[in-house]
Parts: C-alpha cells; sequence; structure tokens
C-alpha cells in the first residue's frame, strides 16, 4: 500500500488529526482519483475521497468501522459540537457544548449558531453543500439550507439555526443535524484529458477560496458578517409589536362599544320620551273630543225637559239665544276635532310605530264626528218643534197687538 511521510498508510483511514493534515496537504491539488469524473459523489467515492484526502476530518482506531450508519447514498450526516452562540436582547452568549451536553436548548423564536463537531480539509477540486435534516424541519427549525462551500475550504461549519416556533426546542447532540453532499469539480479536467484544447481561453484559471475564509472562530465569522451588531431574529420584536398593537387595538374596540351603547340607551330613552309624549298629546286631544260631545248630549237633554215648559217668547228667547251660543261652542270645538285629524295624520307619518294608536285615535275621533252629526239633526229636530211651540203662537197674535195699538192711538187723538 502506498505510503508518504506524515501520512500514515493510505489505504485506510487516518488514525489521528496529524495523518488527516498531512493528508490534506498532500492531495490539495492533486487527485488521487483522476479517472473519477465531476459529479456529486457517490457514497463509494465520499469514502474513497474522505480516507486519502481527510476531507471531513475523522480519524478511526483500527477497530472502528469508518462512518457506520451514517452514509447515505450521497450524503453523509454530520453532528454539532464546539462553540454556539445566541442574542438575548443586546447581550450576546457564547458558550461551549461539553461532552456530556446531551441536548442544546434553542430558545422559542431565536437564531443560534452552532458549529460542527469535526474541521473540514476540502481538497481544492471539491466543493461541500449542506442541508438539515427533514426531522428537524417538521419540528419547527429552520436553515438556510444548500449553501455551497467553496473548493479548500478549512475550518468548522458555522450553522444558524432558527427556532421558529414558540417554545423551546432541545436539539438532541447525539443525533445528527446535518447531511453533507460533496461534488468534484473540473479543475482538474486539463491534466486528465490531455492538452489544452484549442478554443480555450489561454488567460483560463482555477481559482482558490480566500485565505482569510478558512479557520475563522464563530465570533470572527459573525463580526464579518454584521460588523458587531446582535443577530437575533425579528420574529419576538414583530410579536410584541402585534401584541401592543392587538391590545391598542381592543383599548379602541372597548371605548367605541362604550360609547355605542351610551349613545344607543340615550337615543331609545328619547324615542320612549317622544313616542309617550305624542301618545300623551293624542291620547288629551280624543279625551277632549269625548269630553265635549258629553258635554254637547247633556245640555241637549236638558234643553229638551224645558222646552216642554216654555210659554211665551220672552222666556224662550234668552233660552233661545244661550242655545245659539252653544252651538257656536259645539261648532268650534267640532273645528277642534278636524285639527285634531290633521294633527293625528301628521303623528301617523312621522312615526309608524305609532299607528296602532293613531289609528285609535282617528276612530275616536270619526266616533265623535258621527255624534256631532246625531246632536246637529237632534238640534235642528228641537228648533223646529220649539218654533211650532213657541213662536207659531206669537207670530199669531202680532196683527191682534198691532189693532190694539191703533185703537189705543186713536182714541187718544179723538
Amino acid at each position: 500500500m502506498a505510503q508518504s511521510t506524515g501520512t500514515g498508510d493510505l489505504g485506510v483511514y487516518a488514525r489521528s488529526l496529524v495523518e488527516i493534515e498531512a493528508r490534506a496537504k498532500k492531495f490539495k491539488n492533486d487527485d488521487p482519483f483522476p479517472k473519477v469524473p465531476p459529479a456529486l459523489l457517490s457514497s463509494a467515492e465520499i469514502l474513497d475521497y474522505d480516507r486519502a484526502t481527510g476531507m471531513t476530518g475523522f480519524h478511526f482506531a483500527a477497530t472502528e468501522k469508518p462512518h457506520d450508519g451514517r452514509l447515505k447514498a450521497a450524503s453523509l450526516e454530520i453532528h454539532i459540537g464546539g462553540d454556539y452562540i445566541y442574542w438575548k436582547g443586546k447581550k450576546k452568549i457564547e458558550k461551549t457544548l461539553k461532552e456530556e451536553d446531551t441536548f442544546l436548548k434553542l430558545p422559542a423564536n431565536s437564531i443560534v449558531f452552532v458549529q460542527t463537531r469535526n474541521k473540514f480539509f476540502l481538497p481544492n477540486y471539491i466543493a461541500m453543500r449542506f442541508n438539515l435534516r427533514i426531522t428537524h424541519v417538521h419540528r419547527g427549525l429552520l436553515l438556510g439550507t444548500g449553501p455551497l462551500v467553496d473548493p479548500g475550504f478549512q475550518g468548522r461549519l458555522l450553522i444558524p439555526l432558527h427556532n421558529l416556533t414558540s417554545s423551546d426546542y432541545y436539539l438532541d447532540t447525539s443525533k445528527a443535524l446535518i447531511w453533507v453532499e460533496f461534488t468534484k469539480t473540473s479543475a482538474n479536467f486539463e491534466k486528465s484529458a490531455g492538452p489544452t484544447l484549442a478554443w480555450s481561453d489561454p488567460d483560463r484559471r482555477v481559482l482558490a477560496i480566500e485565505g482569510y475564509k478558512n479557520n475563522n472562530s464563530p465570533s470572527e465569522y459573525l463580526y464579518k458578517a454584521g460588523g458587531g451588531l446582535p443577530i437575533a431574529s425579528s420574529i419576538p420584536t414583530a410579536v410584541r409589536g402585534a401584541r401592543r398593537d392587538a391590545k391598542q387595538a381592543r383599548q379602541d374596540s372597548e371605548k367605541v362599544q362604550a360609547w355605542v351603547r351610551g349613545f344607543g340607551l340615550l337615543a331609545v330613552l328619547g324615542a320612549v320620551v317622544g313616542i309617550t309624549g305624542i301618545v300623551n298629546t293624542t291620547w288629551n286631544l280624543v279625551q277632549t273630543a269625548n269630553i265635549a260631545t258629553s258635554d254637547v248630549k247633556a245640555r241637549v237633554a236638558v234643553l229638551e225637559a224645558k222646552t216642554g215648559s216654555l210659554v211665551d217668547a220672552e222666556r224662550v228667547a234668552p233660552k233661545v239665544e244661550g242655545y245659539g251660543a252653544r252651538l257656536d261652542v259645539i261648532e268650534r270645538r267640532l273645528v277642534e276635532d278636524g285639527e285634531l285629524k290633521d294633527r293625528l295624520g301628521a303623528v301617523e307619518a312621522r312615526n309608524a310605530k305609532l299607528l296602532q294608536a293613531v289609528t285609535a285615535a282617528e276612530f275616536a275621533t270619526n266616533r265623535a264626528a258621527t255624534s256631532m252629526a246625531d246632536l246637529e239633526r237632534r238640534i235642528s229636530t228641537l228648533e223646529q218643534k220649539a218654533a211650532a211651540k213657541v213662536l207659531t203662537p206669537i207670530i199669531k197674535r202680532k196683527p191682534k197687538i198691532r189693532q190694539n195699538r191703533r185703537t189705543r192711538i186713536n182714541r187718544q187723538r179723538g
């Protein structure tokens, strides 16, 4: 098997970090498997390149089976470890996961930056992508999935985890957090394909990752990204703002409801008072008409009783005149009854709810009008009777009175 100073046996996985670093240096630019075409690496090529180049930073004892149970068809699972950082308000919290820490607490609605447990040593011809395990996605975690890690990267990945839930999330550190996949680029295409193609750009070159991007601490990464400002979730601020707005809206709503209730009560009271006043006015008018009708009936009855005892014109004349005055009163009251009808019509137009009361008042008024008409007929009859009993004898006596007066005058002249 191929041997190299410091690299150990290249046919087996490295036994230490020293061997990994030596292999990474040896194959940083030289591809140990040039016949593997540029493509997404399958599980077999992942094992080969990892064993030869030390790209995942894992070393295993002779009794261990490399990556046992951690490989899929084209990806490898990775655990978290090392440092993690998050902000509580404006305060930066920075801690380190210990071996005995079986869970990592992710506060509700927070962003926590965590490191991978292993350090990567990517060759200049292999790129890497990583994605959050679907189990964590279903539980409410969010990761900027699919970011590309450039070929040649060395260091631990710093992964932002966003807990979208309203509860604290406890991440089991004994289980993998992400899946990583590796893609071989075309960086060594010319070496494997032979002479440079005639139509290639003579200035073409493969760029290497900038050195300042490698082997940074979490704080260095975040300072470069945010300039030292807190990097926290906007959800708590939005929630507080929403709660504040909801509270204000509820208070405004309660004020409006109270105003509406007060206004509604005043409106109801006003309507009740108005309706009561209209009903009372209508009732008083009806009562007045009824009283007037009763008074007329009583006086007519008295007049009928006294008419039979009239014996001469001197006694009948004043009573007839009084009767005429009473008839005038009756006429005025009948006019008032007509005005009552007009007022009742206006009341009906203003408020449909008083229809029943107005109808009753109109009915009573009609009855009063009928009674008045009946009284007029009876009064007419009484006048005729009175004229027949009293006035006719007086008229018959007038010629005799004139004759007697003339006789007295002649006697006085003679």
